[in-house]
């Protein structure tokens, strides 16, 4: 009902008004009203300045589109919380219970609408998935570490609500799966989430090379002669790469463009190409463990023929790889800076198998160290843990920053610490129930590109449950975000669940983008 009433103006603009006598004191009103506002505006202009009212004005707008195109706001909330958008841009707005930025607001928003929409109209259910209850619970026990860092470890509340908030992103996994609940939606959305990965991966390698400052917060460190990333959303990268591999893999081989349609093949090897290099311009070696999981359970899932394509995209994606870069190296003179990057990473693959990992000068044995001081703080408080934003080690240098004190590269340790023992269940509760309704219903779906996001999602998340045993992506706040939006889109793509509607052809994904709704 909300969505008709948003969107009616658009649907009768065809019509010409005639206006009957009894019209005339509604149209007068309506200009009367369209006067007040343009003084108000220009009241507003003369006391706050044309910036502030044209923000107010957009954001009125960005607003109302949630009842026509939710998938829009998710996208740009994805954008702003994984700094594709630079954090100086994603403004803090101070408000009595601690202080928001933009990307916060708009999942505020999204799900006020959800709920507004599921109470307010009768045909508009709450769609119900195994994740909702375990979802739940975790913020429930996001809640719980907020108190128990507040009230029995005296940490400032306005600093606990720093991680109360980012975590908060896990919650747009209900506006997703309620909001966008049609094909064409969840295709626009598909769309977008592999777009913030493409766009992010250009400016991860622009960092990385050329380094423009309107770019970069302070995300890049210089190791072993070479500038390595650590963007904060790099996991909508990998997210995307394996999104797009699920796709192209589950293609059934198809042959040929359709008639009238243009063939993208090429496009979206030289998307894929892009997102690996952005991954390798991190030289993680967590990174590549995971990618190793994610394809081979990707292979594992797909049937002969599917096998088979994945096996050549590889091949394929390897050979384009080592063109591009003997290509750069001799016609832009980079041969040098390919050179370090190849010798550095090198360097870390063969440390990672060598004896060296165990020593103190390398990344394991001050991981090690972290482990032993967070069991320690979680056999006094086995429980409720330590909460939110309550360091668990004393500073190992003085002046240690507070937060690296609470920093801790093992996720599953930082979540039982942060939010307790139910945290920590609760969590792998609706990671088991996401993985147990991924593998049971990915191949039910029958749109080609939503069947591969599913998949994609489905071994991305596995390899992210992998990788952060020794890097927390699942709380880190760049990385949130994405890790809400993948449980959503797939949850959802899922209990569309194929139905009986028509299978798209490769080439009728673009005019789902151009904006026919079903």
């Amino acid at each position: 009902m909300l969505s008709r009433i948003v969107g009616r103006a658009a649907q009768d603009s065809s019509v010409l008004p005639v206006f009957s006598s009894a019209a005339w004191p509604w149209t007068v009103g309506a200009v009367v009203a369209a006067l007040v506002a343009g003084a108000l505006l220009g009241v507003a202009v003369l006391l706050t300045g044309p910036v502030l009212v044209l923000m107010g004005v957009v954001g009125i707008l960005v607003a109302l589109l949630v009842f026509r195109y939710p998938e829009a706001l998710v996208v740009l909330m994805l954008a702003l919380a994984s700094q594709l958008i630079p954090g100086r841009f994603n403004i803090f707005v101070d408000l009595f219970v601690g202080r928001f930025q933009v990307s916060d607001l708009l999942l505020f928003w999204l799900l006020f609408v959800t709920a507004l929409r599921v109470i307010m109209e009768k045909d508009f259910p709450f769609r119900r998935s195994r994740l909702d209850l375990p979802m739940a619970l975790f913020y429930l026990a996001v809640l719980g570490g907020l108190a128990t860092a507040v009230f029995l470890f005296g940490v400032n509340f306005r600093y606990a609500t720093y991680e109360a908030r980012t975590l908060a992103y896990y919650l747009a996994f209900f506006p997703i799966t309620t909001l966008v609940r049609t094909r064409r939606q969840l295709v626009r959305l598909s769309i977008g989430v592999m777009g913030v990965a493409v766009l992010m991966a250009v400016s991860m390698l622009l960092q990385s090379t050329i380094q423009p400052g309107i770019l970069a917060d302070d995300w890049t460190l210089d190791v072993e002669g070479v500038v390595r990333i650590f963007h904060p959303g790099f996991s909508a990268v990998y997210v995307g790469l394996l999104m797009l591999a699920g796709y192209v893999a589950t293609r059934s081989g198809r042959r040929g463009a359709t008639r009238g349609v243009h063939d993208w093949g090429w496009l979206q090897w030289a998307i894929m190409l892009l997102l690996a290099t952005a991954l390798f311009s991190t030289l993680a070696r967590n990174l590549l463990i995971a990618g190793t999981v994610s394809f081979g359970l990707l292979a594992l899932l797909l049937g002969s023929e599917q096998r088979r394509n994945l096996i050549q995209m590889l091949l394929r994606l390897t050979v384009s790889l080592a063109v591009v870069l003997v290509f750069l190296a001799l016609v832009f003179d980079t041969s040098t800076l390919i050179t370090q990057y190849a010798a550095a990473y090198v360097g870390r693959l063969e440390r990672m198998f060598s004896s060296e990992i165990l020593t103190r000068e390398e990344n394991l044995f001050s991981r090690w160290e972290e482990m032993q001081f967070a069991f320690q703080r979680l056999q006094e408080n086995p429980i409720l843990g330590t909460g939110l934003y309550n360091p668990y080690r004393p500073a190992v240098y003085e002046g240690e920053p507070i937060t690296l004190r609470h920093f801790i590269h093992n996720a599953y340790l930082g979540i039982w610490l942060k939010t307790g023992i139910a945290g920590l269940v609760s969590f792998l509760w609706f990671s088991a129930a996401f993985l147990r309704q991924g593998l049971r219903g990915w191949k039910r779906v029958s749109h080609p590109l939503l069947r591969g996001v599913a998949l994609g999602s489905l071994v991305a998340y596995v390899g992210l449950l992998m990788a952060n045993f020794v890097a927390p992506s699942f709380l880190q706040p760049g990385s949130l975000a994405i890790m809400g939006v993948t449980l959503g889109l797939t949850t959802s793509i899922l209990l569309l669940d194929g139905g009986p509607d028509q299978e798209y052809s490769e080439g009728e994904v673009l005019n789902v983008v151009k904006g026919e709704s079903t």
